[in-house]
């Protein structure tokens, strides 16, 4: 008989217990996604740093005005203060193959052993952010397309 008294209890009980928990998961759902929200407009800021640098790299080339090895070194700096806080680790890893690569005697040589570098951080970073890199090639070249005038040359 003392069944039947728990019994109203509990048809009472199990659906506030399961809207409060309804509630509170909805809650951290969308907070989260607040958050996401947030930390992807900052990397779009932050990402954009690198696009812009990497304009202004091939730009100035066109021109025969290279950057200065200290200006460079500074913007590359500025990018790496927010790229460590804010890119997913595909990125992180992908930027220190790109830095490393650009380090290395041999690449230095080979400016399309750079854009190719550069290119496929660029790829990383597009998908970080969640978009497609469908038809732009293997490693991104297709990229490049709309800024070099000898294109078809290299590629």
């Amino acid at each position: 008989m003392s069944s039947i008294n728990i019994q109203p209890w509990i048809l009472v009980l199990l659906p506030l217990i399961g809207g409060f928990l309804g509630y509170f998961i909805n809650n951290i759902l969308v907070k989260k996604r607040e958050n996401e929200l947030l930390i992807n407009k900052e990397k779009r800021l932050h990402y954009q740093l690198f696009i812009d640098l990497f304009i202004d790299i091939l730009y100035q080339s066109k021109l025969h005005k290279p950057l200065g090895q200290s200006e460079l070194m500074k913007k590359f700096y500025e990018f790496q203060k927010k790229h460590l806080l804010y890119s997913s680790p595909n990125v992180i890893n992908s930027f220190s193959a790109f830095w490393f690569s650009i380090q290395n005697e041999e690449n230095k040589a080979k400016p399309l052993n750079l854009l190719t570098g550069m290119t496929k951080f660029i790829l990383t970073m597009r998908a970080d952010l969640g978009l497609s890199n469908k038809n732009l090639g293997k490693n991104g070249e297709k990229l490049l397309k709309g800024m070099l005038t000898d294109y078809e040359k290299h590629f």
